[in-house]
């Protein structure tokens, strides 16, 4: 706000305007610092995250990371919005309240109660893992950490095509606390634990690093995490992406595409199977247009399609 007051105060060339201008910049360098610096040490940036349910239960413990400028992230179970959260930090202890939450993966952004600045250090979210193929060796940033190892990708659950890009990982025997994050062999933030693998005790999912930074980065342009929706269905038991139903009213049925079409690049990426369009589809954004090809029998169709709001499908 300081810096908005200094845009709007008119003033003469020298001093006074000199020092609003560095000031701005100094902000604008302050906020460039915090996203995009280097790590401090794991444990120094990750926040005990306390959820007191409403009706006066025993209090939920996740970790959180702090990865802007008031702004954490964190795994966590459902609540109440009567629930009360408070971040527990190396500065000290603050009140923070649910901005917002994806129920699919349960990824959650929380900010301090009073808006004032916090203390905690900030993860830069340009230091996150890049491909992350089974058998990478990564660790549990715990209490006392622990090895885990990368299994694949699960975006794919028996007869469901799920709607986050989950990895699993092996996990040794434990209980681990949700929104722990994961990082790679150099360091850089891979995930954060989501939670287990049902009737699989020794595996665990994890929400992608890239997910965490697509969810922070909706905040911070738009205030909002909402997803984005194409409005189809697709076949996962083919060995090719076919579309089984353009959902009516939505944006790939407006746009022209057809059941029996064959996903073949969604935005700029090449699209193999079931899996690489529903996570290319996670990455789409509510309202900005997206350039998709596909296979109509013989002949490829170029479409531009708008997605909405997954919520207008509800």
């Amino acid at each position: 706000m300081k810096n908005e007051k200094c845009r709007m105060k008119k003033v003469e060339p020298g001093g006074a305007a000199g020092f609003c201008i560095l000031y701005s910049t100094f902000c604008i360098l302050h906020f460039s610092f915090c996203i995009s610096s280097a790590a401090p040490p794991w444990p120094d940036i990750l926040i005990r995250l306390e959820r007191s349910p409403a009706d006066g239960g025993a209090a939920h413990v996740s970790t959180a990371l702090a990865v802007a400028p008031g702004l954490i992230a964190s795994i966590v179970e459902k609540s109440a919005a009567s629930d009360d959260y408070r971040a527990v930090a190396p500065s000290g202890t603050s009140p923070v309240k649910l901005l917002a939450r994806d129920d699919d993966s349960g990824f959650s952004l929380l900010a301090p109660v009073d808006n004032a600045e916090p203390s905690w250090p900030v993860l830069p979210l340009e230091n996150v893992a890049g491909a992350l193929p089974p058998g990478t060796s990564l660790t549990l940033q715990s209490a006392a950490p622990a090895p885990a190892r990368v299994a694949g990708g699960d975006i794919l659950h028996g007869a469901t095509l799920l709607q986050t890009p989950w990895l699993r990982v092996h996990l040794s025997a434990g209980t681990w606390v949700h929104g722990t994050p994961l990082t790679a062999p150099d360091s850089a933030l891979a995930g954060l634990l989501a939670g287990g693998v049902p009737q699989v005790p020794e595996a665990a999912r994890i929400l992608p690093a890239a997910a965490v930074r697509h969810f922070v980065r909706l905040w911070i342009e738009r205030q909002t995490i909402a997803r984005a929706e194409l409005g189809i269905r697709l076949s996962h038991t083919d060995a090719i992406p076919r579309v089984l139903e353009c959902y009516a009213a939505l944006p790939a049925e407006i746009a022209g595409m057809h059941p029996g079409d064959v996903l073949l690049r969604i935005g700029g990426t090449d699209i193999a199977d079931a899996a690489d369009a529903a996570e290319a589809c996670f990455y789409l954004r509510v309202d900005e247009p997206v350039k998709i090809a596909v296979l109509r029998g013989t002949e490829t169709v170029e479409l531009t399609i708008t997605p909405v709001s997954a919520a207008a499908k509800k």
